[in-house]
């Protein structure tokens, strides 16, 4: 009997060997099953999404089909270690991996880890794969600056004179605080640096200057953008032995929470009047468009009536000039008094 999926998938876990289940069967070799399969390309396509090493299974023919690998490694880009050489050089190929998987730059040709495009699009879809980047592209301010953006914590991989550059840092310690600790040592006791990166994650405090850790001031602030959080356990030793500034620090964040909940319940309550007040704006457009339907229907059918009296009016006038071959106008006139409304009284009158 073959070795049940639940032991197989423990010894993947303890020996570290992938597993791919989409290609199992109870007591069938792993080798022969995706070997099998592998001329299925829907099949080892749709196992490849899940787990990209199924592509080392897979045939030669596969492996070199260019279509069938540009679908593999953008549902999976981790399939790219797993091609054939000649299509490792295939730069839509490449591009498309890393799109996926930014970590495939790894994987790639030293050439394409000098592709300014290439490595882009990698750091774009994870900050960090600025690591595997070219030395000279971590010295590009833009790649840099796309790579924290994404993943703050890329800032450990820039150039050291890029670690200095104050709105790299300022954008990698927003994007997480504990970024500080790659920043050049100018960051770490600059003011704006140290309060974004602690507004973002307050223990980054603790990696902070110690001249800022000791500042009263500094730290008083800190705890205006802090909530709940005791952050005097990242200040200075002595001031965290002062029992009456970390009592007035603890009164000063509460206050500071406690209006912060104030504007955003104000916030919210505004946004609920903006609903209320689109809504009206809303019913009201919606009355004048019915409004506006009506009046043309109005003014379509009174323009109708019109042309048609108009009409009935020109009909009349060339049978009264016939009056002037022996017709009585008066007989004419009679013959069309049905024609408009209310003429009959008139010609009663007549």
């Amino acid at each position: 009997m073959g070795v049940p999926w639940s032991t197989q998938a423990q010894n993947c876990r303890l020996t570290g060997r992938s597993c791919f289940p989409p290609l199992l069967s109870m007591g069938v070799p792993w080798r022969t099953q995706a070997q099998s399969s592998s001329t299925t390309r829907e099949i080892v396509l749709s196992a490849v999404a899940q787990h990209g090493h199924v592509l080392w299974y897979a045939s030669p023919e596969l492996k070199h089909d260019r279509e069938f690998v540009l679908s593999a490694v953008a549902q999976n880009g981790r399939v790219l270690k797993y091609v054939s050489p000649e299509l490792e050089h295939d730069r839509e190929i490449v591009l498309s991996a890393v799109a996926q998987n930014g970590r495939v730059l790894k994987y790639v040709s030293p050439e394409f880890k000098r592709d300014r495009e290439v490595v882009l699009s990698a750091v774009a879809q994870n900050g960090l794969a600025l690591e595997y980047a070219g030395p000279e592209l971590k010295r590009d301010r833009e790649i840099v600056l796309s790579a924290v953006a994404q993943n703050g914590r890329a800032l450990a991989y820039a150039s050291p004179e890029l670690k200095r550059d104050r709105e790299i840092v300022l954008s990698a310690v927003a994007q997480h605080g504990h970024a500080l600790q790659f920043a050049a040592v100018g960051a770490l006791v600059d003011r704006e640096i140290v309060l974004t990166a602690v507004s973002q994650d307050e223990s980054a405090l603790s990696l902070a200057a110690g001249a800022l850790k000791r500042d009263r001031a500094f730290v008083a602030a800190l705890a205006t953008h802090v909530d709940n959080v005791d952050l005097l356990q990242w200040a200075d030793a002595a001031l965290r032995s002062d029992s009456i500034f970390c009592s007035w620090v603890r009164r000063a964040q509460h206050i500071a929470v406690e209006k912060r909940r104030a504007s955003d319940a104000e916030s919210r309550a505004l946004e609920d009047s903006l609903r209320c007040k689109e809504a009206a704006i809303k019913e009201l457009q919606d009355a004048f468009a019915s409004l506006a339907d009506r009046f043309s229907t109005e003014v379509r059918t009174l323009t109708d009536k019109l042309q048609r009296q108009e009409k009935s009016i020109e009909e009349m006038s060339h049978r009264f000039a016939g009056s002037a071959s022996g017709h009585t106008p008066a007989l004419d006139f009679m013959k069309f008094v049905d024609v408009l409304p209310g003429a009959q009284d008139v010609a009663r009158v007549s």
